[in-house]
């Protein structure tokens, strides 16, 4: 939290572009200064939410700043952001006002918001509006060489070429529908000059070259506006939710992402699925064109190749959690569980549900997880709550006898053993109850949470060996332990310090996946395994649909194994 403390939010950074070392730091509570890059540091203001700061471009000691529970005010500094005086935008009700300067009017100080554009000509002593565009400003910037060029946006950007009085559409974020369409999968969206995804998060000019950053892209335009160029393609930095995994093809991932929808990672590129916001996905296992995919509150679409096409498949008048969790039955891969108010049942991979029952909490289930050896147990989870069916989900009874009052982030079962549960918690207040295990299938809980300390934990798997290794995704990365250590290390110390959404173990390739909330997907072999011959793919003569394969027919299994020493034991189980 930059050292601000329990729950003090940052909304900026800005350094000063011509004095060293001098920062400037919005934040939930006030605006922070620091004149030796953050040793030390003073407060100008000691209240509102600071979100945006600018400095004059031709004068050091101006500095300007907007907070967005007084948005009314624009507060000016002349001593180098000493001390700060403030001004009104009167008639401005925008909770959000943004800032922008050039050097073509260097007094000049232009604001916006979803009540109009602002100018003042006397380094914001008094202000006019200009106009009130057909959006609000999610992004908004003057061009830095040219005040005659303003741009602004939220949903799609707009440019005015007359200092801010008019506005065209540049930019269409329906383009990008084909993304979601089914059917050819068109994707010439990528590669228009008008599309750069949609919602602006923030917009800049340097040198009169506009940048702008997106739900989805980094993009540029060197002509003001009407033509746009991906810049950030290639860079791994999707916030995923959650992701799925093939236990027949090592190459097969599907993953839900924010903003980004649904996407399938094949051996050598990417299939985008689905739009919107991707949630939970899985695949089957013995048949790896066979995928559920998710978008939120728990709508579910189904592809039975591979994600050249779609359909939807949510149960009906299921009322899910913003993620829903979903999962297959692992005795009986055909039967996939779908969870929001109610738990639903589909016997034939989402073409058909059947209405099972509803834990004894109020709302949507959140976290939910099922037994490897045993379908009837069932685990499920709402902020403190946590709930246990051993009839398949029909009915449930309380579990959470001594575990604590907080909202739980994960739960999931030993493979090897159903009556070990283990649940994790992210809160990030100072407390050491951050993940709890049961070996009595949760009559009573032990805490765990040894060294891991105040670490905020979102999601955990444990794996099929003897030692049973327990893998922790927290807030910065990944930690384990075997089931008995009472010691948490480091999981790879090559993962960037990003939050892990979830986790899931490749069995085959003895690896460990993990969705990442900004670094995209991540893979690195289970702990002691990194030499061990890795099954990329497993096939049989008759893949899995709804007819095939039939009892009492042949099976030839093929394998591709990936080893530096001779095979000397190969066998099939099944």
């Amino acid at each position: 939290m930059g050292g601000l403390g329990t729950n003090k939010e940052i909304y900026t950074i800005k350094y000063h572009p011509t004095i060293p070392n001098l920062v400037f730091i919005g934040t939930r509570v006030g605006l922070y200064r620091s004149d030796d890059n953050l040793l030390t540091w003073t407060v100008p203001v000691a209240a509102y939410d600071f979100i945006d700061v600018a400095f004059h471009p031709t004068n050091p000691m101006i500095v300007y700043a907007t907070a967005k529970d007084i948005a009314n005010r624009l507060y000016v500094s002349t001593d180098g952001g000493v001390t700060f005086t403030y001004t009104t935008l009167t008639g401005n009700s925008g909770a959000k006002v943004k800032l922008s300067v050039s050097t073509d009017c260097e007094d000049c100080i232009y604001a916006a918001s979803g009540s109009g554009v602002y100018l003042s000509t006397d380094n914001g002593l008094n202000f006019n509006i200009i106009s009130v565009p057909p959006t609000s400003a999610d992004g908004f910037s003057v061009n830095d060489l040219d005040t005659s060029i303003v741009l602004i946006g939220a949903l799609d950007a707009f440019v005015s070429t007359d200092g801010g009085i008019n506005f065209d559409q540049k930019t269409y974020w329906s383009l990008g529908n084909t993304n979601a369409g089914g059917g050819d999968f068109d994707v010439s969206y990528l590669f228009s000059t008008d599309y750069i995804h949609a919602d602006l998060r923030g917009a800049g000019c340097v040198n009169g070259v506009f940048y702008l950053n997106t739900d989805g892209f980094l993009v540029k335009s060197i002509d003001n506006g009407n033509n746009w160029e991906i810049i950030s393609e290639g860079t791994g930095v999707r916030e995923n939710y959650n992701l799925g995994v093939s236990q027949s093809n090592n190459y097969r991932t599907i993953c839900g992402s924010q903003d980004n929808g649904t996407s399938i990672k094949v051996e050598n590129d990417w299939i985008e699925f689905f739009g919107a916001d991707g949630m939970e996905g899985l695949i089957h296992p013995l048949n790896d064109d066979w995928m559920l995919g998710s978008y939120q509150y728990g709508g579910r679409l189904r592809t039975q190749d591979g994600g050249q096409s779609q359909e939807y498949v949510t149960p009906p008048n299921q009322n899910g959690y913003w993620i829903a969790p979903m999962f297959y039955d692992p005795n009986d891969q055909m039967t996939v569980y779908s969870l929001g108010e109610k738990v639903f049942r589909s016997d034939d991979f989402g073409s058909s549900w059947t209405e099972l029952g509803t834990p004894l909490f109020s709302g949507e289930i959140k976290f939910a997880t099922i037994a490897e050896n045993n379908s009837d147990i069932i685990v499920v989870a709402r902020n403190q709550y946590i709930y246990k069916s051993i009839d398949g989900g029909a009915t449930f009874f309380n579990i959470k006898n001594n575990l604590p009052s907080n909202s739980i982030t994960d739960v999931v079962f030993d493979p090897k053993n159903d009556s070990v549960i283990v649940v994790t918690y992210g809160q990030y207040q100072n407390s050491s109850n951050k993940v709890f295990i049961t070996t009595n299938g949760g009559d009573s809980w032990s805490n765990i949470t040894y060294n891991l300390n105040y670490l905020p934990c979102l999601s955990v798997v444990i794996d099929h060996t003897d030692s049973s290794n327990i893998y922790i995704g927290s807030e910065i990365g990944v930690y384990t332990k075997s089931k008995n250590g009472t010691s948490w290390i480091l999981y790879n110390p090559d993962l960037p310090n990003v939050a892990i959404k979830e986790l899931e173990i490749m069995w085959g390739t003895n690896t460990l996946r993990a969705a990442s909330w900004g670094r995209g997907l991540l893979e690195y072999s289970l702990v002691g395994r990194k030499s061990f011959p890795v099954i990329i793919k497993t096939n049989i003569s008759d893949e899995v649909t709804e007819i095939t394969p039939k009892e009492d027919v042949e099976q030839y299994v093929t394998a591709e194994i990936q080893y530096d020493n001779p095979l000397t034991d190969v066998f099939v189980k099944w």
